[in-house]
């Protein structure tokens, strides 16, 4: 029912590691313009983990430091079924890149 981000708007994640899909039910558990988003993830009723956003004035006038979080919320189910759903047995070290890749492209889109 939400038209837009808000505490307690849920939404659909989907996710995919080479030829592997699958997707996630997600509730913003925070949530202030222009300043920071976070969301719960999770599979089923499993908690899988914390992804969140906040934005910070930079050093130089007219720019924005953003930060990119995770917190790893699966239990033992989730960690041991991990390396066949996502296709790593290092998921934080992927997290890293996959983290690093999404804020270069954000980066080169804001400043295009």
């Amino acid at each position: 029912g939400s038209t837009g981000p808000s505490v307690g708007a849920r939404f659909r994640g989907r996710n995919r590691s080479g030829w592997r899909r699958w997707s996630t039910s997600c509730t913003i558990v925070r949530y202030e313009p222009g300043s920071q988003i976070a969301w719960d993830v999770a599979s089923g009723p499993l908690a899988v983990a914390r992804w969140g956003y906040r934005l910070e004035p930079g050093d130089d006038e007219g720019t924005t430091v953003v930060h990119e979080t995770f917190e790893d919320r699966r239990g033992p189910i989730l960690r041991a079924l991990s390396p066949v759903i996502r296709g790593t047995r290092d998921a934080e070290s992927l997290n890293r890149a996959n983290m690093a890749t999404t804020l270069s492209r954000l980066k080169a889109r804001a400043e295009s």
